[in-house]
Order: C-alpha cells, then sequence, then structure tokens
C-alpha cells in the first residue's frame, strides 16, 4: 500500500538535507556542482522535480513485483517538493515513465527499482548533461529524428506548436537507489538530481518522446499523425558512482590504484574524482577509501 508522508514531516524525517560541501581542494574544472546532502530511510521511495513547470502532463507507473498492484504519480505532484511514498523496505518495482499531449498519450520502460538496498545517504548534485553524455545536446535537448517532419531537437518540456501547427513533448527523468528525479535541463544544459551515495550504485536515465505531427501529402491532402517512443530505458549515466574515480562507468582494482597514487604524489585527481574516491563517505580520502573499495570488489 501507498503511505503518502506528508511533506513536513517528508522533511523532518526522511530527508536530512544539509548544504555542507565537499572539503577537497579543486584540483580541476570539473562539470558537476555539490549542492546538498539527503537521506533515505528504509522502505521510502522519494520523487524529485527541478526545473519542471507546474503543467506538466508527464507520470510514473510504479509496479510491486509481488502484489501486482500499480499507482500512476502525477509529476504535477512534486514539482514544488519532493514527495516520498513508504513501503515494505523488501520492496520491488518495475516501472514506466510517459507523457501526454491531448488528445494522444504514451508511456515506456524505465529502470526497476529495489527498496532493500537503497537506504542511506543521497547526494544533491548539480550536472551539465552533455558533459556526461554525448547524446546530450550542450542546451540539455536531444536531437531526434521524427517521421514526415524531420530533426527535432527535444527540451524534455510540453512545447508550444510550430508553424505547421506540429506539437511536441517529452520527459527525462534520472534513477538513482530509491530517488526517482523529473527534471528539465536550465537554459545552460543542466540540472540537478539526487543521486545514492554507496559503493558501485550506479545512475540511470529513462527518456520518452511524444510527436504530434501535421503534415501535407504529394496531392495537398493535410494530415494529422501521432507518435511516441524511441526513447531510452535505463541508459547508465557514467562519472557519479561512488567508488569510481576513473570516471569509466564502473568500480575495479584500477580504483584502488587511482586512490593509491593519488596518496604517493603520483597523480592529480579532479574534484569530481576525489568525490567518487571518497568511499566512506567522510569527506576526507586516505587509504581507508582504497581498502573499502577493495572489499566491496572483494564481495
Amino acid at each position: 500500500m501507498f503511505k503518502k508522508i506528508i511533506t513536513g514531516i517528508l522533511a523532518a524525517a526522511t530527508l536530512t538535507l544539509s548544504a555542507v560541501p565537499y572539503t577537497f581542494a579543486v584540483t580541476a574544472t570539473t562539470p558537476f556542482t555539490h549542492v546538498n546532502n539527503g537521506k533515505h530511510a528504509e522502505g521510502s521511495l522519494v520523487l524529485y522535480s527541478y526545473n519542471v513547470p507546474a503543467t506538466t502532463n508527464d507520470y510514473v507507473s510504479l509496479t510491486n513485483r509481488s502484489t501486482g498492484k500499480t499507482t500512476d504519480v502525477q509529476c504535477s505532484s512534486f514539482v514544488y517538493h519532493p514527495v516520498s511514498y513508504t513501503f515494505d523496505k523488501n520492496a520491488e518495482f518495475t516501472s514506466m515513465v510517459g507523457s501526454s499531449l491531448s488528445p494522444f498519450g504514451g508511456s515506456g520502460t524505465a529502470p526497476s527499482i529495489d527498496m532493500a538496498t537503497s537506504a542511506g545517504r543521497y547526494e544533491k548534485v548539480r550536472i551539465k548533461l552533455s558533459d556526461f553524455d554525448s547524446e546530450f545536446n550542450n542546451d540539455g535537448s536531444i536531437t531526434k529524428s521524427v517521421d514526415h517532419y524531420g530533426k527535432h531537437k527535444f527540451r524534455f518540456c510540453e512545447e508550444s506548436a510550430d508553424s505547421t501547427g506540429s506539437r511536441f513533448t517529452s520527459a527525462l527523468y534520472f534513477f538513482s537507489g530509491s530517488a526517482i528525479n523529473h527534471v528539465v535541463p536550465n537554459k545552460n544544459g543542466e540540472v540537478e538530481i539526487y543521486v545514492y551515495r554507496k559503493i558501485g550504485e550506479s545512475i540511470r536515465y529513462a527518456t520518452h518522446f511524444l510527436s504530434v505531427v501535421v503534415y501535407k501529402d504529394s496531392s495537398g491532402q493535410s494530415h494529422t499523425v501521432s507518435s511516441t517512443g524511441g526513447g531510452t530505458s535505463g541508459r547508465y549515466l557514467k562519472g557519479l558512482t561512488v567508488g569510481d574515480p576513473d570516471l569509466n562507468g564502473y568500480v575495479s582494482i584500477n580504483d584502488v590504484t587511482a586512490i593509491q597514487k593519488y596518496l604517493a604524489h603520483r597523480l592529480t585527481l579532479s574534484d569530481l574524482q576525489l568525490r567518487n574516491a571518497d568511499a566512506n563517505l567522510d569527506n576526507d580520502l586516505d587509504i581507508d577509501d582504497a581498502t573499502d573499495i577493495q572489499r566491496y570488489l572483494a564481495s
């Protein structure tokens, strides 16, 4: 059963936020900014938004694998504040994301969620999307080919009709632990997302695209056709995984070696790399972090 936690209780009990920055010295320009910290309790799934208009028609569908119960969450319900739902701490969910553009709509698959492994510390970071994945344009949009239209830059919000009367909407979500982030890139192509601060935990994203195209055929007759899909259901975002200072997207013995070389003054790390190397989350980089990564690899 979904149990919606009142926003005031959510802020007091579920999201213990602070604005304490990392103490690492900046050694190079990096494509991320630490915003604040958070914490998710056992069984707590939290939905966040960034730069999303209150008029959004996007939604998330969550299906409990054990009970088969599906609940649709309208993204407009957490535009101004995070919303939390409490589940059994061992629950697992499949998810779908979707959009609607009256009178058409559609949805696509998204990453699964395992509540048993998602309690703990989270960090909100601001990132420029194109610095982390070449699929994104500099402004955070994604260019797709649309039947009967050509190429279009989807901006992850509902767009006004163009000169042909064609309309487009799209949605972008990031999944990390039990955090679902629904975002619209700002004018600089940046978003703010909460990510799970646990060794080896990946960040994935899902996209959804919907078009209503108005075009004329060779005889001059006008047609309206809708299309949906073409998004990613769980593409990995490299660069923010704890225990991954070499930024290749996964944790390996090479990450241990990078920390050892840094401590021996044989390697310079950017502040993003230093952030990832802090495996025990004590805001300091020492041999204990290398040891924690080795234990993770051994397990």
